[in-house]
């Protein structure tokens, strides 16, 4: 809200009306509706997950596996659902990243014309690691952090290993029980010696 507050100021006392004004979902609703003011055209960057198509999606999970409390207990704020809808609304085209975001906004009456795809990057390659390379989990051991994606990449390299740490209250699944993994009690030297610290989180980042 304070990014959008000052960048909106700022539009408003530009001399001059810039020819496009780009913003980001969560940070945009009042510099859009400057620069609809302007007549300046604009494009919402949602670099983020569609809130309201998540929580439906979060709701289906949870309702075939309801032993999971994590589907359960998180779900985007009312209010910034309808943030990021009235930012769609007032915005001239819509940016997405992916197939899937994108037929999200095409089924939700997004029309072709209003919506910019960016291309999807070229697949990582796996390649091969010399025996007992270790990699360290960025943050906690939760489904958030991105720990099925490391895990996924532990199956597919079976000569590394993988550094992680347990979160407070939140228990470790039976899929973390491998010779691969070490387990560490704090972040405290979890990074000493690794060859790399991978950072797969879908919606946190971790800069410590």
């Amino acid at each position: 809200a304070a990014v959008d507050a000052w960048a909106a100021r700022r539009l408003a006392r530009m001399p001059r009306r810039p020819a496009l004004v780009i913003a980001v979902s969560g940070a945009a609703t009042r510099t859009l509706a400057v620069a609809r003011d302007r007549d300046v055209r604009t494009a919402l960057v949602v670099d983020r997950p569609w809130l309201r198509q998540l929580n439906a999606d979060l709701d289906r999970a949870a309702a075939a596996q309801p032993g999971d409390a994590l589907l359960r207990r998180f779900r985007a704020p009312r209010a910034a659902i309808v943030r990021q809808e009235h930012e769609r609304a007032l915005a001239d085209h819509v940016v997405v990243r992916g197939r899937y975001a994108a037929e999200v906004c095409t089924s939700d009456g997004v029309a072709l014309d209003r919506l910019v795809a960016l291309p999807a990057p070229a697949p990582a390659v796996a390649t091969a690691v010399s025996a007992g390379a270790v990699v360290a989990l960025a943050g906690g051991a939760t489904a958030r952090a991105g720990l099925d994606v490391a895990l996924r990449l532990l199956a597919a390299q079976p000569d590394l290993r993988l550094r992680l740490r347990p979160v407070d209250g939140v228990e470790l699944p039976e899929l973390v029980r491998s010779a691969q993994i070490e387990v560490w009690s704090s972040a405290r030297g979890i990074t000493d010696g690794v060859l790399a610290v991978i950072a797969p989180a879908w919606c946190e980042s971790y800069p410590p």
